[in-house]
């Protein structure tokens, strides 16, 4: 299952066509919580045996822009996106593991539910 770091803002619409589902996090470099969260949630998506879902990564230092669009108030926060509704799932704002696997489990991302 792919991670990607955003570069280009207009990829996401190529995203959008080629993934069932995309985990659009808000993140930034600096931040200790985001740090903590982005290599657990990485090695959960990375046990997924699809080419469907995509774990896309967006600083908010270098898109500030797509930041503001999303209405991101505190990092980290993640958005599922959803092809076949064509649909954004309300956020989660959350540096907890076992939070953020309930949210992709309750919105169709089957991550692994076990503890780290």
């Amino acid at each position: 299952m792919p991670r990607i770091k955003l570069e280009n803002q207009l990829d996401i619409i190529t995203y959008k066509s080629e993934y069932d589902k995309i985990l659009i996090q808000f993140s930034a470099d600096w931040c200790g919580p985001c740090k903590r969260i982005t290599p657990q949630i990485t090695n959960k998506f990375e046990q997924l045996n699809t080419n469907k879902i995509l774990h896309l990564y967006i600083d908010v230092d270098k898109h500030k822009a797509l930041s503001n669009n999303f209405n991101i108030q505190s990092i980290p926060t993640f958005f599922i996106y959803d092809k076949e509704g064509d649909l954004l799932i309300a956020p989660v704002t959350t540096s907890d593991i076992n939070e953020l696997t309930e949210y992709c489990i309750n919105n169709g991302i089957m991550v692994n539910d076990s503890s780290y």
